[in-house]
Order: structure tokens, then C-alpha cells, then sequence
């Protein structure tokens, strides 16, 4: 009986990690606008059409573990702002190269060249 139970919570614990990224499911056909900002302020980024797709696929292709801890690292964060066709806002915040969460939900921890990559992408978007 113990086993059976360890067994199910085993799975319920790691249900949500197999499950996906955790970060909010983003239907591109429905994608308005993207923004992103800098904190500290610095940077401001406005994308529409295949350009926000780019930062979609972005988000979507992080390889991403939960992180139940308080960050050990401070630095500059990005803001990203999805805005879909009915006007509603998700806000994503990805920061120190390290750490990535959706407003509301878990933290998690990227790896650490998928991370660099935003910089790269946005700076490629922007020209």
C-alpha cells in the first residue's frame, strides 16, 4: 500500500514537469501583438506578424525545469507582453539569463545558451 501511494504521488509530482513548459500555451493564430521591455528601462521592442511568431517559437522551444527556490542571481529582466486578438495580456518575465516565469505561475530555470539566445534574436528582429 505504501509503495502504491509513493508511486502516485512519484507521478503527480512529476506530471506537471512532463507535461510541458509551463509557461502559458500561445495559439500563434491568435497572436496580436508582441512587446518587450527591458528592466531596468533601456530597450523597447514592439513585434507583429512573423517577427512575434519568431519570439513564440522562442518561447516554446526552451527546455525549462521547475525552480521552487528564490532566484540566486540578480540582473536585468525582460518583460515580454503577449497581446492576443481579443486584448488580452499575458506577460512573461524572462531574466538573468537563467530564470523564466509567466505572471502568476512557477518559476523556472533555462538553460543557459537557450537563454542568451533572446538578446541575439531580439537584436536580429529589430534590424
Amino acid at each position: 500500500m505504501k509503495r502504491i501511494l509513493l508511486m502516485i504521488l512519484t507521478i503527480a509530482v512529476c506530471l506537471p514537469i512532463l507535461s510541458g513548459c509551463g509557461l502559458p500555451n500561445l495559439d500563434e493564430n491568435n497572436i496580436k501583438s508582441i512587446s518587450v521591455t527591458s528592466s531596468p528601462e533601456g530597450y523597447e521592442y514592439s513585434f507583429k506578424g512573423a517577427d512575434a511568431q519568431a519570439i513564440v517559437d522562442y518561447l516554446e522551444s526552451l527546455h525549462l525545469t521547475p525552480y521552487l527556490g528564490l532566484p540566486s542571481e540578480t540582473g536585468m529582466a525582460w518583460v515580454i507582453s503577449i497581446e492576443d486578438k481579443n486584448g488580452k495580456i499575458t506577460t512573461v518575465y524572462h531574466s538573468c539569463n537563467k530564470y523564466i516565469m509567466a505572471e502568476g505561475g512557477l518559476r523556472y530555470e533555462m538553460i543557459f545558451e537557450e537563454a542568451n539566445r533572446f538578446s541575439s534574436l531580439l537584436y536580429e528582429l529589430d534590424n
